[in-house]
């Protein structure tokens, strides 16, 4: 009977390297960082809020951040809010006395894709010195600032 309760040794090690990697998956998920945050006030904070808010769907705090002369050009002509899932990734900041200048990179995915496909591409923020304050003065399409138009 002793012989028959013997585990293969060969078994019990690749079933503890597999339990290992488990707890390390799972470790991996539980401790992972959330979004960076950058500097409130930077032009970079800036877009990082005004992303934030127009993802969420907050167009009151997005407003918030979107200079005035911004809707000059609207026309009271706007276009959704960016899906759920888009997620904004800095790749350079331009600064000057009185703009700035904030390149992205903008990924969106269906979820409803049955190939899981995503898409991601560049893009630009434009800001505009107020006082000491930046606000956003033009965004690339999938943030379309003429959807604020109305919000106060």
């Amino acid at each position: 009977m002793d012989a028959a309760r013997r585990y293969d040794p060969v078994l019990l090690s690749i079933l503890g390297i597999i339990a290992l990697l488990v707890v390390l998956a799972i470790a991996a998920v539980l401790l992972r960082g959330g979004e960076d945050s950058l500097e409130p006030g930077s032009p970079e904070g800036v877009v990082q809020e005004f992303a934030s808010a127009m993802i969420d769907g907050d167009r009151e705090r997005a407003r918030a951040l979107v200079s005035d002369e911004a809707f000059d050009d609207c026309g009271g002509f706007g276009g959704p809010l960016p899906e759920p899932g888009t997620r904004v990734t800095l790749r350079g900041v331009s600064t000057g006395e009185s703009s700035a200048s904030v390149r992205v990179g903008i990924s969106t995915g269906s979820s409803g894709d049955v190939f899981g496909g995503s898409y991601e591409e560049s893009g630009e923020f434009v800001l505009v010195r107020d006082g000491s304050q930046w606000q956003v003065s033009q965004t690339p399409w999938r943030f379309d600032l003429c959807s604020l138009e109305e919000v106060e």
